[in-house]
């Protein structure tokens, strides 16, 4: 700048005092990041809208009233049928412990030990019709009384005139004080005894622990069945009655009365074979005085509990029907071997 004149030297200054002032101008009207003032004063674009929110759910409907189950079907239960050893059925045809079919007819209105134990009695009470002209007393199972140390328990059909099984018939006691089968089921307040209800009404399976079962079911005479047997059965009495199925655990070998003789080791039963309607006679060795006694002449009961594993072994019982049965038209006997 030296060789340049004061003018020249004046003139050069100017114009860099005006590129001093003019360029910051220029730059604040570009704005900072290169946009020129008019993009930079523009509105900002509207935010994005949110997707408006779902549609609330509807709400479920109130529950409506639960619809009631059905009534239960009037039909009978099936009864057991008396084809395994411990079944006690209808004018009383028992399957002995030894395979073979017997009936024993008793007398109505009168009870008979069925099981008779050192530690166990059980009685049954027969109820029955004799028809004009008749020798004997036609018969069925009306209830059971069962013996177990401290334990009393009666079981019965109750008398009714109409049958409906969706009414339940059956009647209970225990130690002398009714017991209603409110529930499914009951137990004794040990725990050894125990009922549980098959189905709805009319039908119960009992349990003695590590002793016996048995699966009662309430049938009625119908007026079908009654003239075709010619048991004279009217309209006040159905003869509800039980059909049963016994399940024993623990006997000892000297067990008896009419179906407990014949799971002794060595029985053999002395009814006539060949006959459609092998009957075994002797009810007045079976005869109780009432429902709950153990004084029938057979009576093995003691009170004594039988220790487990000295019950007598038990045995498998192979059998053949007989054939003249089967020609007659009735179940009949069955012929065994062990």
């Amino acid at each position: 700048m030296a060789s340049m004149s004061k003018p020249t030297m004046l003139v050069a200054l100017l114009a860099m005092l005006a590129i001093a002032v003019i360029e910051p101008n220029f730059a604040h009207a570009q704005g900072d990041d290169g946009r020129d003032g008019d993009d930079k004063r523009r509105s900002p674009p509207p935010p994005r809208r949110a997707p408006p929110p779902p549609p609330p759910r509807s709400s479920p409907p109130p529950p409506t009233t639960r619809t009631p189950p059905p009534p239960p079907t009037t039909r009978n239960p099936p009864p057991p049928r008396c084809t395994k050893p411990g079944g006690v059925c209808g004018d009383p045809k028992i399957v002995g412990g030894d395979g073979v079919t017997f009936y024993f007819h008793g007398r109505m209105n009168q009870d008979f030990c069925l099981v008779s134990d050192s530690d166990l009695h059980i009685n049954a009470h027969f109820i029955g019709k004799r028809p004009e002209g008749r020798a004997r007393d036609f018969t069925w199972v009306q209830a059971l009384g069962f013996v177990y140390g401290p334990h009393a328990l009666t079981i019965a059909a109750k008398r009714v005139a109409k049958w409906d099984n969706a009414v339940d018939q059956l009647q209970l006691a225990y130690n002398g004080h009714p017991l209603e089968l409110d529930g499914s089921s009951w137990a004794s307040p040990d725990g050894v005894i125990a009922l549980n209800r098959i189905g709805a009404t009319n039908a119960v399976d009992l349990t003695i622990k590590e002793k016996m079962g048995v699966a009662l079911t309430v049938v009625p005479i119908g007026q079908k069945e009654s003239k075709m047997h010619g048991y004279g059965i009217g309209d006040d009495d159905c003869f509800a009655h039980f059909d049963m199925q016994f399940r024993f655990y623990n006997l000892s070998s000297s067990v008896d009365g009419v179906l407990g003789q014949t799971y002794q080791p060595d029985y053999v039963n002395p009814t006539k074979r060949g006959v459609a309607m092998p009957i075994m006679g002797g009810a007045d060795r079976f005869f109780s005085s009432s429902l709950l006694a153990t004084d029938c002449k057979m009576s093995k009961y003691s009170g004594t509990e039988i220790p487990l594993g000295s019950a007598m072994p038990s045995f498998d019982a192979v059998c053949g029907t007989n054939a003249g049965s089967l020609s007659a038209g009735m179940p009949g006997g069955l012929i065994c071997r062990r």
